[in-house]
């Protein structure tokens, strides 16, 4: 039986790890961009307020063990996977509120 090369190996485990899901839940209302910007990073910007959905993530990470708010109002919320759900208030030239999510790909 032929082996298959490590290149087709590295590329499977790549596309593996870059379809893996956060161990959080994804904010799906009124969004208009989601980017995958690592395999254990993701970014989604929706039009709604930066209260709804601080809100929507206090309700839905029942696994969360901080919230912190930075000195420029962004909230970060941390759970016990280690996952953390940053999100932040837009900008004029680049409005929309931004949820920042980073996990450990390998848990």
């Amino acid at each position: 039986m032929k082996r298959p090369s490590i290149a087709l190996l590295s590329f499977v485990l790549f596309a593996s790890a870059a379809a893996a899901e956060p161990p959080v839940p994804l904010y799906s209302s009124n969004v208009v961009v989601k980017d995958r910007m690592s395999p254990s990073s993701l970014m989604i910007t929706t039009r709604d307020s930066m209260s709804t959905v601080c809100a929507w993530y206090r309700r839905h990470l029942p696994d969360a063990t901080s919230e912190k708010t930075t000195d420029d109002g962004a909230h970060i919320f941390t759970t016990q996977s280690g996952a953390t759900v940053d999100v932040e208030a837009g900008t004029r030239s680049d409005p929309g509120t931004k949820i920042a999510l980073a996990w450990d790909s390998a848990k």
